[in-house]
């Protein structure tokens, strides 16, 4: 028995910053934890997504492989919702 899958409609987000782009003090802000770790990762795949989150002292990653066509970064919103003044960084500081 065979199964098709087709990826084609399907897209890799990638956000995050890293020591190159972001002063600590920032970084620590959108540090993921290891106890929100399964929060993050339920609001990254409520839509059927797979994710993965990479956050160290030197820089915080989100890969978000998604169905989901829009022009927004999902996983930049989930890093940011408790950090809202940190959702317009964009640019040099952070990378998309």
């Amino acid at each position: 028995m065979s199964s098709d899958v087709s990826i084609s409609s399907s897209r890799l987000h990638l956000v995050g910053a890293s020591h190159k782009t972001l002063p600590l003090d920032l970084r620590e802000r959108l540090s993921v934890g290891s106890e929100e770790l399964p929060t993050v990762l339920s609001a990254l795949q409520s839509d059927g997504s797979e994710a993965v989150v990479l956050s160290t002292c030197n820089r915080v990653e989100v890969y978000l492989f998604s169905s989901t066509s829009e022009c927004v970064d999902p996983g930049w919103e989930v890093l940011t919702r408790f950090e809202p003044e940190l959702a317009s960084l964009n640019g040099d500081r952070v990378y998309r």
